[in-house]
């Protein structure tokens, strides 16, 4: 008996940890509308989603970037994204987005399709390895042949546009 618990032991020491996996996408989906939910704002949201089973003990550093209709840098913003429990929950981490004035003397921005990219990281510390198991989904959108590109039409009269992340850290919700 107590060789068969010694064995399973060893077993159990021997097997791959469970797998960490964080994705990054756009909510809503790419070619759906903007969330509309702020009058005069429009904003497509860059999210983490947590698809595995472990949370894992990295934070991910994430980047969005937007693309002006020319190609320059509209804008871009950075942030911190502490890893949580609940496998295939996400959360809206940063945000792209178009503000519409009441008044006709506020239009500032160029219309035109805006390319959206977002960029997820694993902030690894010295001597320690990396836990997430799958670097596919760690961009959006994925580089050609796979390539689609993630567009935001901002339509003449928007007054401002801006990359944006919450002032808290948002909790997890269910991914839809």
């Amino acid at each position: 008996m107590l060789m068969r618990v010694l064995a399973m032991a060893v077993l159990l020491a021997a097997a791959p940890p469970p797998p960490v996996d964080y994705s990054v996408y756009f909510w809503p989906a790419p070619g759906a509308m903007p969330d509309k939910s702020m009058a005069g704002v429009e904003r497509q949201f860059a999210v983490v989603i947590n698809t595995a089973d472990l949370a894992g003990t990295h934070p991910y550093k994430l980047l969005l970037r937007a693309f002006a209709p020319d190609g320059s840098l509209a804008c871009e913003t950075t942030t911190t994204v502490a890893p949580w429990p609940g496998r295939s929950t996400m959360k809206r981490v940063a945000w792209f987005e178009v503000a519409y004035p009441g008044k006709a003397g506020d239009r500032r921005v160029r219309s035109g399709k805006y390319l959206l990219r977002a960029y997820l990281t694993e902030q690894i510390g010295q001597g320690q390895h990396a836990e997430d198991t799958n670097l596919s989904n760690n961009q959006f959108p994925l580089e050609p042949p796979q390539y689609a590109p993630v567009e935001f039409d901002v339509r003449p009269g928007a007054a401002e546009i801006r990359c944006a992340v919450p002032s808290f850290p948002p909790g997890p919700e269910p991914r839809r």
